[in-house]
């Protein structure tokens, strides 16, 4: 079943080509129209074609742009829907194929062709724009991207860095309360020997002066001890 409908495109949608991208679209999906702009910086299109179609149509004609804020793009921001109930509607302005209407202006068929030639060539320059800022942004996403992947290495080598220091402190501490321990065990097994020497040495004294008292015992048992006491 054929729709007719009449369309009010609201956003930037004047000079920008967004006439002849209406155009383009509409033929390549064989719908039947026309589209102007108004004087209130809006874009009237007419239309007919089959419902799944409008549908489609309606789709590609909302077009959005990357960066709103950009005069040169267009951006659709809103669009209104009028069918032939509408009081207003023109059923004259259903033409096939699908044209470009220059109201007020008296256009030959060449200056008419020169003027949508030089829309299109707003529209490639629009899209050639477009790609590019999207090629640049995905480069920086991807530079950023990389970036931080090497930055997410390096704070993992830091942190296996931080791991290897702090057990290279904890090593150091280990040895220095070895070498404090053995030298605390060295000290006391030096004040041990020293204690030892001392005993050895008395101990010696004491066999020496057993020695010479069994000596003197057995002299005095034998009967040295006797002669010495005879007048």
């Amino acid at each position: 079943m054929a729709v007719k409908r009449r369309l009010v495109v609201h956003g930037n949608v004047q000079d920008v080509g967004y006439r002849t991208y209406v155009k383009v679209i509409a033929r390549r999906m064989r719908v039947r129209g026309s589209v102007r702009n108004q004087e209130d910086g809006t874009v009237e299109i007419y239309c007919e074609c089959p419902e799944g179609i409008y549908k489609k149509f309606l789709k590609a004609i909302d077009k959005k742009s990357p960066d709103p804020e950009d005069p040169l793009q267009i951006n659709v921001e809103k669009i209104e829907e009028y069918g032939e109930e509408w009081e207003g509607f023109d059923s004259h302005r259903i033409r096939y194929p699908f044209e470009v209407e220059y109201d007020g202006m008296d256009l030959s068929p060449l200056e008419k062709e020169t003027l949508e030639r030089s829309e299109m060539a707003i529209l490639a320059m629009t899209s050639m724009n477009a790609n590019l800022s999207s090629k640049i942004t995905a480069m920086h996403h991807d530079l950023g991207g990389k970036q931080d992947k090497t930055l997410e290495k390096q704070d993992k080598m830091l942190e296996k860095q931080d791991i290897t220091l702090k057990e290279q402190v904890k090593t150091t501490e280990s040895i220095r309360e070895l070498d404090s321990h053995m030298t605390e065990r060295f000290d006391w097994l030096g004040e041990r020997y020293d204690e030892f020497g001392k005993r050895m040495e008395r101990l010696e004294r004491d066999i020496h002066e057993m020695k010479e008292a069994f000596i003197r015992l057995v002299d005095y048992l034998t009967g040295g001890g006797r002669k010495q006491d005879s007048p």
